[in-house]
């Protein structure tokens, strides 16, 4: 629920920069990397977990450690750099973390719909 829910949120997004762009108006999704907090840690209320899922947690336990949080004290003094700015993205990454995560998405979404697009394009 919580990736469908920022799914939903960035499509929500698009969609009303679309609508508030004839007035002016500019929507930037702010799409930050980890930061060092105790997001899922001893602050977190936790279920009893199920043995069928282990390999799912070990392997974001795997990957959280492999991630350097950054210092959210930057994130703040950027963000209003951005609203200062004539003409913001769409989208901001902040940190170094999410851009390889993040092309290779879109790496892979590019090449299957090329893969594809002899099927596509007989529709």
């Amino acid at each position: 629920m919580y990736n469908a829910s920022k799914w939903a949120l960035e499509g929500m997004s698009e969609a009303l920069a679309q609508e508030v762009a004839p007035f002016g108006i500019n929507v930037t999704l702010v799409e930050p990397g980890p930061y060092g907090t105790d997001w899922s840690g001893a602050s977190a209320v936790h279920t009893e977990p199920l043995p069928a899922y282990e390999p799912v947690r070990a392997a974001r336990r795997a990957g959280a450690s492999a991630r350097t949080p950054q210092d959210a004290r930057g994130t703040a003094a950027l963000v209003l750099e951005l609203v200062d700015t004539d003409e913001p993205p769409l989208r901001l990454f902040l940190g170094s973390y999410p851009y390889p995560v993040v092309e290779a998405a879109y790496r892979k979404r590019l090449d299957t719909w090329n893969e594809w697009r002899h099927l596509a394009s007989r529709a």
